[in-house]
């Protein structure tokens, strides 16, 4: 079995060391992730610079590399080019922090398990809802036993969002199987020191997870139970057909294509 590791926390997180670690003795285990932290790149690639590629020791017996790029940069290198073949299995993580709801579209963490699944791979995301490394390891071997007690094969395209609680008050209870909730922030854009001719700003905010639904995903972790969330990689808005099905096929005439002349009253209304 063939297990490739990453992460956008970076390669030296204490998370995918704790990951790597665990899962070795199920196959060859490889680590490929960005050198630095990328948290919250999202989907973002490199397309114009050159991108850095280092080994760097893991662990006895996993190879790493350190990439000098995005977490989905790191995971197109490692299935195109730096594992000797297709992987058996992806897993993203252990994230320092929750990926729930919203925070799926930003995670850097998810969007590597995406671009896995892109590629036609088995993919696993993983967030640990805590801060630092107090419980990485704790987290990494439940992720080991999950994959020999509860792990099943998904749907290609299809691939798992799995968030742990904070492990401080002992192992949760039980799995729940959800879906995405929709927690946002309440963003607050803190305003700084002018410089260099620029005005600048850094974002705060803290997560609201009010009104969340008993089966979603932001629920269950806040109750204290792993939340096991199949998300898929097609984004088309199921249940839109009845109401778009009178425009498809729609003719479209070519003056929609050309740009209309302002009129006398549309300058008036500009000026």
């Amino acid at each position: 079995m063939l297990i490739l590791v990453t992460n956008d926390d970076g390669i030296d997180a204490p998370g995918i060391r704790a990951l790597a670690h665990a899962v070795r003795s199920r196959g060859e285990v490889m680590v490929v992730a960005p050198e630095g932290n990328r948290s919250a790149s999202g989907h973002a690639i490199t397309l114009t610079q050159r991108i850095s590629v280092a080994a760097r020791p893991v662990e006895p017996g996993v190879r790493g590399f350190a990439v000098g790029g995005t977490p989905v940069d790191a995971v197109k290198l490692a299935l195109e080019q730096l594992l000797p073949g297709p992987p058996d299995l992806v897993l993203s993580g252990v994230n320092h922090g929750s990926n729930l709801g919203r925070d799926v579209f930003y995670s850097g963490t998810v969007s590597a398990a995406m671009e896995a699944a892109f590629m036609g791979a088995p993919a696993v995301a993983v967030s640990l809802a805590e801060r630092g490394g107090a419980h990485m390891e704790e987290a990494a071997a439940f992720v080991a036993w999950w994959l020999d007690h509860a792990y099943r094969p998904l749907p290609r395209g299809v691939f798992y969002n799995l968030n742990l609680p904070p492990l401080g008050a002992g192992p949760p209870p039980a799995l729940r199987i959800t879906r995405l909730g929709q927690r946002h922030y309440l963003n607050e854009f803190q305003r700084q020191p002018p410089s260099g001719g620029r005005d600048w700003y850094t974002m705060a905010g803290l997560a609201d997870e009010t009104g969340e639904e008993a089966d979603t995903d932001v629920a269950a972790v806040a109750a204290g139970f792993v939340s096991v969330t199949p998300l898929s990689i097609d984004l088309t808005a199921r249940g839109t057909e009845e109401t778009l099905a009178p425009l498809d096929q729609l003719p479209v005439p070519a003056g929609a294509f050309r740009m209309a002349s302002p009129t006398p009253d549309t300058l008036s209304r500009t000026e």
